[in-house]
């Protein structure tokens, strides 16, 4: 089954803007049940200034729940790096957010704003030399600094304050995959590229049936002809791009 590669930009967005995709790609990567989710539109897509190619990010407000903090109203940023040093980027889309709020009716009735927690996805086409593991999760704990004992909490001053982070490494896959993530971290897998590079070349039987609905998804954006413009043209700028940073 060939399917169009989510590493490209256009094709990273396609698979996003599908918001009943997005909540089951959340509830793999996050592990809690996803109630809902609803994308929010962003203001502009960041620019890497080195290529001059936009990144896009995406934004959901989703309502999540897990036995250990019930249900919960989020903000979950997710965005896609091919190369490295974005960090800068992230910092200042992450910047941004902590002003975003939220309108709630509190226990007297009345309407106040209050800020989103942060959840942040980076999905990297990478290795961080320190990680083995395809998935990394950065989580806030509270650590008392007398004893070193963890405490738990369920305190909003820390959850806002501090961000559960995810870490998507999509070369650290290793070939035996068992997990959910890795499953459908395998829809990334660059080992399956055809000479187009911006198709991927995968085996139907080996689709977790549960992501059968997303391999097809792909699958059929790569019998579009517009979006194989797209994936064309965003792999003709950045050929452009390497090909300048060699003459340099």
């Amino acid at each position: 089954m060939r399917i169009i590669n989510p590493l490209y930009d256009h094709a990273f967005k396609y698979l996003m803007d599908n918001e009943h995709l997005v909540k089951k790609v959340l509830e793999v990567i996050l592990e809690k049940e996803v109630l809902s989710v609803e994308s929010i539109p962003t203001k502009q897509t960041l620019l890497d200034k080195r290529t001059e190619i936009p990144h896009p990010r995406f934004y959901f407000k989703a309502i999540i729940r897990s036995p250990e903090t019930g249900e919960q109203v989020v903000l979950i940023e997710i965005q896609k790096s091919k190369t490295p040093d974005p960090f800068i980027r992230f910092r200042r889309s992450l910047r941004e957010n902590y002003i975003l709020t939220e309108s709630f009716i509190d226990e007297q009735g009345r309407e106040v704003q209050k800020p989103l927690p942060i959840i942040t996805i980076h999905i990297l086409g990478y290795n961080i030399p320190e990680f083995d593991s395809p998935g990394i999760l950065v989580h806030n704990t509270v650590i008392d600094a007398t004893t070193k004992q963890t405490i738990p909490h369920k305190k909003e001053f820390v959850q806002f304050i501090t961000d559960p982070c995810y870490i998507l490494q999509i070369q650290r896959l290793k070939p035996d995959r068992k997990t959910k993530l890795e499953k459908f971290l395998s829809f990334f897998d660059q080992n399956l590229r055809t000479d187009d590079d911006f198709i991927l070349e995968i085996e139907e039987q080996d689709v977790e049936p549960e992501f059968s609905d997303i391999a097809r998804h792909l699958n059929l954006a790569s019998q579009d002809e517009n979006m194989i413009e797209k994936l064309w043209a965003e792999k003709d700028l950045k050929n452009a791009f390497d090909k300048r940073k060699k003459n340099i």
